[in-house]
């Protein structure tokens, strides 16, 4: 494997619902769970629409992709922290102590089959970093050395 060579994409899947309150933050059941009066305004009824819709389109998807997932030696997961549980719902075929699942420990921008890719890329990818093994004796020296240097420059 090189990051040259052409990446063939088998299963992708991006589902998008506005679930968040603008400039707020969070989601709309995050909102009502903080208690006091129970919002019922046009916008706080989409978003509590969208975020059940969302979790039934996950977990048919996952289900859809049953088999496919039982072969996968790691899963690799990005969602935010407050949608993640979400793939480890009831019914899903990811229980929540599957030690197969990581998450993805890169940013991650809109999710799309490119960004799919290039998160693929760079998790199947290594880097090699070439360092001097220097003796703990050399390093005392050094330092001894350094400081001497920076009391005659004082």
């Amino acid at each position: 494997y090189s990051l040259s060579t052409p990446i063939t994409c088998t299963h992708h899947k991006s589902l998008a619902r506005y679930t968040t309150r603008r400039k707020q933050g969070g989601s709309q059941a995050s909102r009502d769970a903080v208690g006091g009066q129970y919002v019922s305004s046009a916008g706080a009824s989409i978003r509590r629409h969208n975020e059940k819709k969302l979790k039934e389109e996950v977990l048919a998807t996952l289900l859809s992709w049953k088999n496919v997932l039982d072969d996968c030696g790691r899963i690799f997961v990005f969602a935010p922290s407050r949608n993640r549980h979400i793939i480890h719902q009831q019914g899903s075929p990811i229980p929540k102590n599957d030690t197969r699942v990581r998450l993805v420990p890169l940013s991650v921008s809109r999710p799309t089959t490119e960004e799919a890719k290039r998160v693929f890329r760079l998790l199947a990818s290594t880097d090699t970093i070439t360092v001097s093994h220097a003796s703990p004796a050399d390093t005392v020296i050094a330092e001894k050395e350094k400081d001497q240097n920076d009391n005659e420059n004082k």
